[in-house]
């Protein structure tokens, strides 16, 4: 089904349950939008609830768009590759944002996730090259894999409490990254996780971080000091390395006792340095 918008067409199929009773309505395609864009809140007097797959791909003249606030997620690739996307407008309702959602929005700039949304899904917002802020509300539990790879210009990020996982290269390579806060309820560090950040200086773990993944924080070249909560116990292959000015690591006494190592403290696992300075936190 079709419907006119503000002289451009959107294409949308009402979400059903059962035979009798429509729940809402999903749009599947609107692809010959361009410029701004409002998306309706209802359509035939049923709530539009739900951005569907691909269905804004690839629109290249679509600059700035609001979802409004009756819908519920953003499906995969709903937005993908909209190169000259600059602002996109959320609201609380909006519960998932889908795999590759908003994946090569390359002029995406400053990025306001919801209170609400619950999951990012993988590969979300990778390679949105201009894209210097986020903002993760307190509801988030899941950054997928690769959720914000190659966002270049990102300079600092905060990982919510209720994240259990930063997933596998969630923030890989994301080159001009200095700044990240990880809160206290995080329990593991993905593999290449923060891998490339080249930017990134100092790394304070909190106690409720339990393992990290192979070669999380590799490649930080700026990378200086790091503080590793006390309840570390599990560390993978090549941490740091790459690391070649790690100077300074503040870790738990009882480290050296409970702590699984796939190499030696002293091998490139750490990536530690002559000039590295071990201190010990206090039990």
């Amino acid at each position: 089904m079709v419907i006119d918008v503000s002289g451009m067409k959107l294409e949308f199929e009402f979400l059903a349950r059962g035979t009798e009773s429509i729940d809402g309505v999903v749009i599947t395609s609107g692809k010959n939008v361009t410029g701004d864009f409002i998306i309706p809140t209802e359509i035939n007097g049923y709530p539009v609830v739900s951005i569907g797959k691909e269905a804004f791909f690839e629109c290249k003249t679509l600059t700035r768009v609001v979802v409004p606030d009756s819908v519920m997620s953003i499906e995969d690739h709903a937005f993908d590759g909209c190169s000259s996307l600059t602002d996109i407008e959320m609201f609380s309702n909006i519960k998932c944002i889908g795999n590759f959602a908003f994946h090569r929005c390359c002029k995406l700039t400053n990025v306001v996730i919801p209170d609400g949304v619950v999951s990012i899904g993988n590969c979300a917002f990778a390679d949105c090259n201009e894209m210097t802020s986020v903002v993760l509300p307190a509801s988030v539990t899941s950054i997928g894999r690769l959720a914000f790879d190659s966002c270049n210009k990102l300079i600092k990020v905060e990982i919510p409490t209720g994240v259990a996982k930063i997933e596998d290269c969630a923030f890989f390579r994301c080159a001009g990254l200095a700044s990240i806060t990880i809160d206290n309820g995080v329990m593991s560090i993905g593999k290449r996780a923060f891998a490339g950040c080249a930017r990134l200086e100092n790394i304070i773990l909190p106690h409720s971080v339990t393992s990290i993944g192979d070669e999380a924080f590799s490649c930080c070249c700026k990378l200086t000091n790091i503080t590793l909560g006390k309840g570390i116990r599990s560390i993978g292959n090549r941490v740091f390395e790459g690391c070649q000015n790690l100077r300074s690591m503040t870790l738990p006494r009882k480290l050296s006792r409970s702590l699984t190592l796939e190499y030696s403290p002293y091998d490139v696992a750490w990536g530690i340095t002559p000039e590295l300075k071990v201190i010990y936190l206090d039990e």
